[in-house]
């Protein structure tokens, strides 16, 4: 049997141990339930079971299983690989520790991230609001029930190759985002803070992180794992975090752009030196692919506007002209005209909201 105090490698050498034995059960629990049938009368993808699984290996290891599906196509090849699976070690008086595997997407060097039924937030957000006794097995049911989509990263600082013990660590879900830190192993994160995404966002010391929390937010919507609503306080963030990033690059890219048009004059130019400043360079570039990640969230944003918003940006779109071999500047200055447009259009968006509650 697992237990708290065995090292990480020990832990997931049993996890593994017991993977045949969880599929087996899984596969004979989708057969009990009908869940393919159940799942053709489904229209609404990505779709989740009501209730997580749970069962009981012969180690004695309890696992909760929750499944999911991603789109249409997955339908008929619905198997036990479409089931996240958590094990549950410890009881409700000293808390329960929720092992995730990471599987072969081990992040960073870690390989199992652990979820404290004792978290703080943890039973505010799931437990029963009337008599707030909800026990600990009951409170991490209805996380995992709702959480099946985890992505990790670094609190405030920079990526690096490989997680080291006291990290502090982010990982972020359909519902909430996590934080915890790396345990002496530098294999185990444990999380033992959950609050939702509008609660981070009215957090000031997590300001540095809000827009990295609004571009996973929004990559969960895009990709369809969250409700289509209107998060329009995630989406400023979003927006506001691109604008002023476009905002940052201006200077390299108005340099470049001298460069290419005006060599003679640009030589008289001492400001040309910051083109051969590698860290310069190297920041414009990390700007640049921030940009690029977060503008397809934007235009799947501006995709869910309502008609009238959406023929006016569509408009906007087929009216600007635009350049033939453009310069990067160029391409700058267009994609900062565009994003003012979507500023305007989410705030009237959200104008005809406010009128209609």
């Amino acid at each position: 049997m697992i237990t708290k105090t065995m090292p990480t490698s020990e832990k997931r050498k049993k996890m593994k141990a017991d993977m045949p034995e969880l599929q087996a059960m899984i596969s004979q629990r989708i057969q009990e339930l009908n869940y393919r049938e159940v799942l053709k009368g489904v229209s609404a993808f990505p779709w989740c079971t009501d209730d997580p699984c749970v069962f009981q290996t012969t180690a004695g290891n309890l696992w909760i299983a929750a499944g999911h599906v991603n789109r249409k196509s997955e339908v008929p090849k619905f198997c036990y690989k479409n089931f996240i699976c958590t094990c549950l070690v410890g009881n409700d008086e000293n808390g329960i520790m929720a092992y995730m595997d990471l599987q072969t997407a081990a992040w960073k060097g870690i390989e199992l991230v652990a979820f404290s039924s004792h978290a703080d937030g943890l039973s505010a957000l799931y437990g029963e609001r009337e008599t707030n006794e909800t026990n600990d097995r009951e409170l991490l049911y209805r996380f995992f029930g709702r959480n099946y989509v985890f992505t990790v990263g670094f609190l405030r600082q920079n990526e690096k190759e490989q997680a080291a013990p006291e990290d502090k660590i982010f990982i972020a879900s359909i519902d909430t985002v996590g934080f915890g830190k790396v345990d002496g192993d530098g294999k185990l994160a444990v999380i033992d803070r959950v609050m939702t995404y509008e609660q981070a966002f009215d957090d000031e010391e997590l300001k540095p992180m809000w827009g990295v929390f609004a571009m996973k937010l929004f990559t969960l919507k895009w990709n369809g794992y969250r409700e289509a609503v209107k998060d329009r306080r995630a989406l400023g963030i979003l927006l506001h975090d691109t604008m002023k990033l476009c905002g940052s690059m201006e200077v390299i890219a108005e340099l470049d752009d001298q460069k290419r048009k005006y060599p003679e004059r640009a030589r008289m130019n001492p400001r040309m030196a910051l083109l051969k400043n590698k860290a310069a360079i190297e920041m414009h570039n990390r700007m640049d692919e921030k940009v690029k990640n977060n503008l397809p969230l934007l235009e799947w944003a501006v995709n869910q506007l309502p008609n009238v918003q959406l023929q006016e940006f569509n408009s906007f779109i087929s009216t600007t002209p635009k350049k033939e071999n453009p310069t990067s500047y160029e391409n700058l200055m267009w994609l900062e005209g565009m994003l003012k447009v979507m500023e305007r259009l989410f705030g009237k968006a959200a104008e005809e909201e406010n009128k209609d509650l």
